[in-house]
Parts: structure tokens; C-alpha cells; sequence
């Protein structure tokens, strides 16, 4: 199973299909951890964390876990037995963390995403972003605990595209899909007659995904019966898969069925985000990244959604009031810069303009083509202001 979702996938390329044909891309650049946050301590598991994530380093993510912790979690979250726990949590401890690792790592690498620790939270959480750059981004929040001799491990994490803690549902799902049974169906499905054809249907569906092989486990969860099939956690999962395997189609139409089925459950709040923007719903999408804003603070990526999210309205005021706020929280950031750009060349504000695209080359090594803005009707007007002129001259 995989992890991590293309969150607001629309909104964050919104302004890259207008500018896409344009430029050349700016070499890679490493992510730089966040600073100053009252616990040293958790500042540094945090900083370390993220930097296993971005080395794709499994073996020393693996060792930042408290493995056995997460397994009574998720246990406790099952309601199993506290005879059976112990026994549960060995059991989980051997594949459970290790799957749901190495499944981000693939989706890191699928994407070229990177990680970067924003901070230490109130509740003491090492917080990271994931960057999966056309699919979007997603938070995650690490429990922290310390070990007998002082040393913090994490022992759960809060998913903010799931809207849950992995104990609760995303470890029980990834239990379910190595090692399905009828108990665990019950538990989290409510289905009460379980057959074995649908225990090697989860587990195949397992299989694929931990492959990577996205679009052949998204074909296999369209057969799951009901209702498995439309269940909240199903559904994401399926949404999940329809990103991964850039099956735009069936993202949307799985969104949609998520948005009827389960719009008022708070946990999807923040995967509707790109449903709501395909129907041009200004006001909620909105308000679902205000939501995300007061789970994950204010940071540049929110701003940016919220920026690019009045962009495909056509809000280039506002897109410019949001953008403006991200660089400035963010100022190594430079998403945002593009969002900022095209929003003034859609209000004729082109020194403006002009000013933001050279920012992206001298700060983050951007070349942009005189002609490529010439052949493109939406740069019409800009190529013919002095500006422009100025700024690529013949």
C-alpha cells in the first residue's frame, strides 16, 4: 500500500500549463530544514527523518521507528484482545512499518519528491512536506516518544491526505492487504461474510501496489464488492492509485464518488480539494485548504494552493495576494514566483511581470525562451509591452 496523494494536483499545476512551454528547468536544488523550534531534540529527529526520506534510505528510516509501539497502536486501534496484542504487534512488527516505508520511497522516486521538516509542533510532532512535485504535496505528523536511554523515536504518524493517524486506519489497511482476515474485514468494513477469493483479491492488491504497479491495483480495487468498494478508506486508496498511475479520468471520477458518498466525513476534507476546483467550486476548495492551514499552519505551499486555486478561477488579484504571501513565507521557494508572474501578465501589470520571471533566473537558474512566449496566445499582450521588449529584446 501506498501513502502519499497528489493532494491539489490541479491546483498545483495550474499556472505550469501556461507556462510549461517557456522555460527551461532550473537545476535541483536540496530541500533546507526548517529552523527554530524550542526542542532541539525533536528539531534534529525531525531534520534526520527528512533527510533519510530525501536519501531514500529505508534502513534508516526503519531505525528512527519504534516498529513494536506502532504495532500495539494499531492493535489497540483493531480492539484486539490485550491477550492477543503482544502477539499482534510481533506480527506487525515484521512487515507492517517496513511495507509502508518502502512504499513512500517508491512513490519518492516515482515522483522525484523530496521532504523537508517544517517544524516541531505545539504537540511536540516532528511535522514534514512532502513535495511530489506534479502530484502535489501532503503532510505528514511524526508522534514522537523517547526510548529508555532518552532518544526519541516516532512511534505513529498523522497523514494529513488520509485525515487519520496510521494506527488507526492506514496500518490496519496495510496489514489487511499483506495479510487480510476476516477479522480485520469486520473490523474496519463491517462485512460480516468473507470468502477466500476476496482475502487474495486484497492481497493482490497489496502485491501490486508495493511493485509500484499502480494502474493493474487500481484495476483490482474496481472489482472489490460492496462495501469495500465505496468505503471511505477504499476509496482513498483508489484515489491514491489513479494519481499514481496518472489515470486522470478515473482520479476525477473516484474523487466525485468520494465527494457523495463522503464529503461531510472531515478526514477527506483535504483530498477533495482538487474534486471541488474540477467543479469550480471557488468557496470550498478554499475552505478545505483553510482547513489544511489550521491542522499544518501557514506555510508557502498552502498559500501557493490557495494562490494557484484562484488562478484557474481567474482571481489574478487574489492569485497575486496569495503569491506574494508564499514568497515571503517561503522565499526559496519558487512555485509561487510562476503563479505571481502569470497573474500579472493576465492584469497587464507587465514590468511586474517582467521582474518576477528574471527572479526566477537569477535566483533559482530559470532560462525563458523569447520565442516560446511569442508562439503562445496567452503571453499576446505581454510580448508586445516594453517590458517585454526590455527585458528579451531581439
Amino acid at each position: 500500500m501506498h501513502a502519499i496523494i497528489r493532494v491539489s494536483r490541479l491546483a498545483a499545476i495550474a499556472c505550469l500549463c501556461l507556462i510549461g512551454a517557456v522555460i527551461s528547468p532550473a537545476p535541483t536544488r536540496a530541500v533546507t530544514p526548517a529552523q527554530g523550534a524550542e526542542d532541539k531534540d525533536a528539531v534534529l529527529f525531525g531534520q534526520s527523518l527528512a533527510g533519510a526520506f530525501n536519501a531514500r534510505d529505508t534502513t534508516r528510516l526503519a531505525s528512527l521507528l519504534d516498529v513494536a509501539a506502532l504495532g500495539t497502536r494499531v492493535g489497540r486501534s483493531m480492539n484486539i484482545p490485550q491477550q492477543q496484542l503482544a502477539s499482534f504487534s510481533a506480527g506487525f512488527s515484521k512487515r507492517g512499518a517496513t511495507e509502508l516505508l518502502q512504499s513512500q520511497i517508491k512513490i519518492l522516486d516515482t515522483t522525484q519528491g523530496t521532504v523537508k521538516f517544517m517544524r516541531v509542533t505545539s504537540s511536540g510532532r516532528a511535522l514534514l512536506r512532502f513535495n511530489l512535485n506534479d502530484r502535489g504535496f501532503d503532510w505528514q505528523e511524526f508522534v514522537l516518544e523517547r526510548d529508555a536511554s532518552g532518544h526519541y523515536h516516532a512511534v505513529d504518524w498523522y497523514q494529513l491526505s488520509r485525515g487519520e493517524l496510521v494506527s488507526v486506519t492506514i496500518g490496519a489497511v496495510a496489514q489487511m492487504m499483506m495479510d487480510p482476515n476476516p477479522g480485520l474485514l469486520r473490523t474496519l468494513f463491517g462485512i460480516q461474510t468473507v470468502d477466500q477469493g476476496m482475502l487474495e483479491q486484497l492481497k493482490s492488491i497489496g502485491k501490486l501496489q508495493r511493485a509500484g504497479k499502480y494502474a493493474e491495483a487500481l484495476a483490482a480495487m474496481g472489482q472489490l464488492p460492496e462495501p469495500l468498494a465505496n468505503s471511505r478508506v477504499m476509496l482513498i486508496t483508489r484515489v491514491m492509485a489513479a494519481s499514481m498511475a496518472n489515470q486522470d479520468q478515473e482520479y476525477r471520477e473516484v474523487l466525485a464518488q468520494l465527494a457523495r458518498l463522503h464529503a461531510s466525513d472531515p478526514s477527506a476534507a483535504f483530498i477533495l480539494v482538487d474534486h471541488y476546483l474540477y467543479e469550480k467550486d471557488i468557496d470550498k476548495a478554499m475552505a478545505a485548504i483553510s482547513t489544511v492551514e489550521q491542522r499544518v499552519g501557514v506555510d508557502g505551499v498552502t498559500r501557493y494552493l490557495k494562490a494557484n486555486a484562484n488562478l484557474m478561477m481567474g482571481n489574478f488579484g487574489q492569485t497575486v495576494t496569495f503569491a506574494k504571501e508564499a514568497v515571503q513565507l517561503e522565499p526559496d521557494f519558487e512555485s509561487p514566483y510562476f503563479s505571481l508572474a502569470v497573474a500579472y501578465v493576465k492584469l497587464n501589470q507587465f514590468p511586474e511581470a517582467v521582474n518576477t520571471f528574471s527572479a526566477l533566473s537569477s535566483q533559482f537558474g530559470y532560462t525563458f525562451a523569447r520565442d516560446k512566449f511569442l508562439a503562445d496566445a496567452t503571453y499576446a499582450e505581454f510580448v508586445k509591452s516594453a517590458a517585454f521588449k526590455k527585458w528579451l529584446p531581439k
